[in-house]
């Protein structure tokens, strides 16, 4: 399996060869949610893609494979459960002891529901907004640390945020929480 050219042969030989471990490997992380586990089956073979010119093609792909499928499907976990608990904010999130209800109950099919506004209510937020609660939120970044990556003094990131949050909180929600 030697990357030659634009490295689709590989690709295709390791997908052909390893795409069932791979949903395997991300199955145990989804919770019987077999989509959320192909998604990262999926993500996990466009990093390869992205990766095939540093990577030696020609030893056992399994363990690299096995290693950024765990770390795929740990990230998105994070990303999920970051947004479950912003969502609580607002009252709209699952209590520890409803999150185990089964993926299709009412009160999962609720919570995605809210996931998909707040996505789209963040989305409305103007640009400093949105990235400081990105980072903060989503990618698990203290409020000292999004007030550095965006390039605001933490007083001026702390008020980004309860404006954000205040804009978030004055939305409506559909449904009951």
């Amino acid at each position: 399996m030697t990357s030659k050219g634009d490295g689709l042969p590989v690709l295709e030989a390791a997908y052909r060869e390893h795409s069932d471990y791979v949903f395997g490997v991300c199955l145990k992380f989804a919770g019987g949610d077999r989509d959320w586990a192909l998604d990262r089956t999926h993500d996990v073979f466009i990093r390869l893609h992205d990766n095939l010119r540093s990577l030696e093609t020609d030893s056992d792909l399994r363990p690299w494979l096995r290693r950024v499928a765990v770390n795929e499907c740990l990230m998105d976990l994070r990303k999920r459960d970051r947004r479950t608990r912003l969502l609580r904010l607002f009252g709209r999130g699952l209590e520890p002891q409803q999150a185990a209800a089964p993926p299709g109950s009412e009160r999962q099919v609720a919570l995605r529901r809210d996931r998909a506004h707040l996505d789209v209510a963040v989305a409305a937020l103007p640009a400093q907004q949105r990235v400081l609660l990105g980072l903060m939120y989503f990618e698990g970044e203290t409020l000292t640390e999004a007030a550095r990556l965006i390039g605001v003094s933490k007083g001026q990131a702390s008020k980004l945020h309860r404006r954000a949050l205040e804009a978030l909180g004055t939305r409506e929600w559909e449904g009951k929480a």
